[in-house]
């Protein structure tokens, strides 16, 4: 990940925070911008990040654990509470949330669907005495949430549900290679009078690095603008590697 534009809040918004939570629907690219966020502070602070993930939708993290590649090493999460009717947790799982600190945040994965929201709930003695700092991923070009007041009312319910607010919103609009800038700005369009409506500062806008929009439309974004690489291999590009799950990891030079 590399910043593509500066900007002072990207920076002290979370520098006080010890766990950094990524909320957001289905599909918006929550687990991408969790690697890419993760490994950025792993680069930049003294002790590095963990990452917890509570996507119960697609089991980022462990069901594509060979599927991904990163920079630095960093040590995913999971819960078994996965395979329970009932929240059980590991002890090393909430000792991340003990061990959390400004020197080493923990970034959370949420997802997006009433179990992983409930789950996060439950784990709430844990997390309320900490600073945490919640931000909503979105993304205009997911189906059933293309509109503001779609986002809006999945802010409402989820804010019902957990009892966190948000502090922010990230604007992850993309379609891959087909994205452009004037994709962006429509996006950007919305994130806007979304940000407005619930009184939400935008964090960051992603792009995706490789595609080099140029400077002068990113500084037109009214906020910090960072680069975000693919660190997911996709399933379609792949061959069928059984020693990596069925997977074979990218070995060109496309992020």
């Amino acid at each position: 990940m590399r910043i593509l534009k500066a900007g002072g809040f990207f920076t002290e918004s979370w520098q006080d925070s010890e766990i950094i939570v990524l909320g957001g629907p289905s599909g918006t690219g929550k687990t991408e911008l969790t690697l890419n966020l993760a490994t950025y502070l792993r680069k930049t602070l003294v002790r590095g990040c963990e990452l917890l993930d509570l996507d119960f939708v697609k089991s980022d993290f462990t069901l594509r654990s060979g599927r991904y590649r990163l920079e630095v090493p960093l040590r995913q999460s999971f819960s078994v509470a996965r395979f329970s009717e009932y929240p059980v947790w590991e002890k090393d799982v909430l000792k991340l949330f003990s061990d959390a600190s400004l020197e080493s945040p923990l970034i959370i994965d949420l997802g997006g669907d009433e179990r992983g929201l409930r789950i996060f709930r439950s784990l709430a003695p844990f997390w309320q005495k900490k600073r945490v700092y919640c931000s909503l991923v979105v993304n205009f070009h997911r189906p059933f949430f293309e509109s503001v007041e779609s986002y809006s009312s999945f802010v409402y319910q989820t804010e019902k549900r957990v009892g966190i607010r948000f502090h922010s919103l990230i604007l992850n609009d993309h379609l891959g290679h087909h994205t452009d800038e004037t994709l962006v700005k429509q996006a950007f369009e919305k994130a806007t009078l979304l940000s407005q409506k619930l009184a939400l500062p935008i964090w960051f806008v992603a792009v995706w690095e490789e595609l080099g929009l140029p400077f002068s439309f990113l500084d037109s974004l009214d906020c910090a603008v960072l680069g975000i690489r693919r660190y997911l291999n996709l399933a379609w590009n792949v061959g069928g590697d059984e020693a990596n799950g069925g997977f074979q990891k990218n070995q060109s030079g496309d992020n």
